[in-house]
């Protein structure tokens, strides 16, 4: 999505020391989901931090297409008392989950790229793992940057505007 030698970001006289590798679970195998039973489901990953606790409120409160189940992952910097609004707010067939989105996996959902791989829809925030993960999947998106989450968020919630990924 972003290739710092074609701005010019990296100086000429580097660009022989540098090679682009793109996102991390570029061509990554998903394994076998593990969240939610085998029912089609959406998944929210709300972010790390008191910044994503707007993001899964909002998502907990919402409800899904019927014969679908939400699968909702909070960040493990979450303040506890958020933690247990969105809990409570969360509406029947809503599972709520506590753990580290991204590439390393979430207690209880080892494998988040499964889930992410075989979801209906995804609504992320805007950081590194969870946009990495979604990148390396077909799976349709909406990326919401974090207010205070710095500007990498915002960013990579510009370049998936108005995008439209094959689903084959």
């Amino acid at each position: 999505m972003h290739d710092p030698l074609s701005t010019g970001e990296i100086p000429a006289a580097l660009a022989g020391l540098v090679r682009c590798t793109g996102y991390l679970t570029a061509g990554a195998a998903p394994g076998r989901r593990t969240a939610g039973g085998g029912a089609p489901h959406v998944l929210t990953l709300a972010g790390t931090g008191p910044e994503g606790s707007r993001l899964a409120l909002a998502a907990a409160r919402t409800r899904v297409p019927h014969g679908h189940r939400h699968v909702l992952v909070t960040g493990p910097g979450m303040p506890a008392e958020h933690a247990d609004r969105v809990r409570a707010a969360a509406v029947p067939g809503t599972l709520v989950l506590t753990g580290l989105t991204g590439l390393t996996g979430l207690p209880g959902l080892p494998d988040a790229l499964a889930e992410v791989a075989d979801a209906a829809a995804v609504v992320s925030s805007g950081g590194y793992g969870p946009v990495a993960e979604i990148l390396g999947t077909d799976a349709p998106a909406l990326v919401v940057p974090q207010a205070g989450a710095g500007p990498e968020q915002l960013a990579r919630a510009r370049a998936f505007q108005g995008t439209a990924r094959s689903t084959s």
